[in-house]
């Protein structure tokens, strides 16, 4: 989505305070429900740091892990196909329906959306549950896999993916390659942290394990069951030892309800899979989209996202990084170019912040950012005293 059409949204959505007051609602809601959830947890500070430990490790492991995972699986009902990129995955799909004949269904998951733009319109191949009655493939997420049990951990809350699960004769597991974890035992931290900041709710009320190991007679799958690993420009981070630590997101949303801008501007401006300040910093590389650089410029910096990541996250830091990497890779249009070289020149010397009076310094900055401030509000005008002159005649002492 184009800086144009994410303001026009966003400015759509502040003019209906209904939108505002709403989110807020909701927001206070969960925030209540979490406080209770978090009572569950001995030390949920300690939690915290710990799972951010195990979630990194594994991030930084990820390519042996999920070698492992894949290894593991061979000889075993449960096939592992990889996917560079949401085409690919989509020929997977393609292949496996053509192999059963029968169509599929897909839910509402984040990573099945990044899928969509690649569906075919042919209903015989892909549909939105429209008829649950007859076979058909079942194509969902899985949250996280396990490399040292070669496990698929699906954290249901939708009722919808509970149900095209349960019916379905061929299940198609998505998952990305940063969701891969070391070993089966973090799962309960893991998922407990995600369900209290996610739902406010101490732990899932739905997980289902599959394993495509035999451990006994009785322990085989009845259906065949495939899961694809999409990259999708996760490895582009995950090359990038800056923001790498980006990866580490459990999906939880409590950024996106603790940033004022996806507040105020809704989350449908955004116009990603993913929005927020994680959404931010991850559209461009998971949709191919240079599109999506400005959306590291509409956050307000604010630490409170940093705060309430249960994998402590440094997202400000990375936002910035971001900021950092667009000015340096031309990927910002030429006025805003100017505007960001003409702004660094004039902060760099305190005689060029000191020069003209404040009606000359209100006047250009009115004509500057009249556009992007817009006509709802008034633009701020500068005081008849900088701070400079006001320390300096504090200092100075009287005769």
């Amino acid at each position: 989505m184009k800086k144009q059409e994410f303001i026009q949204k966003a400015t759509s959505h502040i003019h209906n305070p209904e939108n505002i007051k709403n989110t807020d609602a909701k927001k206070v809601q969960i925030d209540k429900r979490m406080a209770l959830a978090k009572t569950y947890f001995e030390n949920y500070e300690l939690a915290t740091l710990r799972a951010s430990y195990l979630k990194y490790k594994a991030l930084e492991n990820s390519d042996k892990l999920l070698t492992n995972f894949e290894y593991d699986l061979n000889n075993t009902k449960v096939k592992v196909s990889w996917a560079t990129d949401s085409l690919d995955a989509i020929k997977e799909i393609y292949q496996i329906a053509k192999q059963h004949q029968i169509p599929v269904c897909f839910d509402n998951s984040d990573i099945v959306k990044e899928l969509i733009p690649h569906f075919s319109n042919d209903v015989q191949v892909f549909e939105k549950t429209n008829n649950l009655n007859s076979s058909f493939i079942a194509l969902t997420k899985a949250d996280f896999i396990c490399a040292d049990s070669s496990s698929i951990i699906c954290l249901n809350q939708d009722n919808q993916t509970k149900k095209i699960q349960a019916l379905a004769q061929v299940q198609i597991f998505v998952c990305g390659i940063d969701s891969v974890l070391q070993s089966f035992n973090e799962i309960e931290l893991i998922a407990a942290l995600q369900s209290t900041n996610k739902y406010g709710e101490p732990i899932h009320s739905n997980i289902n394990i599959y394993n495509g190991n035999k451990i006994n007679d009785n322990d085989v799958l009845e259906e065949d069951l495939y899961v694809i690993l999409l990259d999708n420009g996760r490895s582009q981070l995950l090359a990038d030892s800056e923001q790498r630590e980006v990866l580490n997101c459990i999906h939880c949303d409590s950024c996106t309800r603790a940033c004022p801008v996806a507040l105020h501007a809704g989350i449908e401006a955004y116009g990603t899979v993913y929005t927020g300040p994680y959404g931010s910093l991850v559209s461009n590389a998971i949709e191919n989209n240079k599109e999506y650089t400005h959306l590291v410029f509409a956050s307000t910096l604010d630490a409170k996202i940093n705060e309430v990541c249960p994998m402590r996250i440094n997202l400000t830091a990375f936002i910035n990084y971001s900021r950092r990497n667009a000015v340096k890779n031309k990927l910002l249009s030429k006025a805003e170019n100017m505007t960001i070289y003409l702004w660094k020149n004039a902060v760099m010397k305190r005689s060029n912040m000191d020069k003209g009076n404040a009606k000359i310094k209100s006047f250009l900055l009115k004509q500057i950012f009249r556009k992007n401030w817009g006509d709802k509000r008034e633009m701020p005008i500068f005081s008849t005293k900088s701070f400079n002159q006001i320390w300096r005649e504090r200092k100075e002492p009287k005769l």
